[in-house]
């Protein structure tokens, strides 16, 4: 359960219970209420206002003081979060060995096609993908090829010929 979660649940009790014991006439109930689910309500609700403030001026501070970077292959800022993306035509053993590459920028870039689409190439201590990624608002890995480093040069070739 979530701090904002108990400081609704404390304001119902602490305006519920306030109610409720006024119209009955209890008094343990309205004090109770009143002055012990109230205190701790407004003192929740005070923390969680901070950390929202806090959170708020960080935020503004880390975008002023990064000077707005982009990313100069995709022309997207830095840390907007793309998603990366695999196609069904990706084969199952690459597509979480390509994705996380990308993510971590351990790739070679290898040339364009003609339509836009980028070529990479991503090695692995087991398997080496040539990769075939579309950018645009998401990063699209489209395809991927096994390869090695002596072929990945002649795989390119073939690939931008065809």
């Amino acid at each position: 359960m979530k701090l904002r979660d108990l400081f609704w649940i404390g304001l119902a009790i602490w305006w519920g219970g306030a109610l409720v014991g006024k119209l009955t006439g209890i008094g343990i109930i309205h004090g109770v209420s009143v002055n012990i689910f109230g205190l701790l309500t407004i003192i929740l609700g005070v923390f969680l206002l901070g950390r929202w403030i806090l959170r708020k001026l960080l935020e503004g501070g880390q975008a002023v003081s990064n000077g707005d970077p982009t990313d100069p292959r995709t022309g997207f800022k830095i840390g907007d979060g793309m998603g990366i993306f695999s196609t069904f035509s990706v084969p199952e053993e690459a597509r979480d060995v390509i994705e996380r590459a990308i993510q971590n920028d351990n790739f070679k870039p290898k040339g364009k096609t003609e339509d836009g689409r980028e070529l990479i190439y991503i090695q692995t201590p087991t398997q080496d993908w040539l990769a075939v990624v579309e950018v645009t608002d998401a990063i699209m890995v489209t395809a991927a090829y096994k390869t090695s480093a002596e072929r990945v040069d002649q795989d390119v070739a073939d690939y931008l010929s065809a």
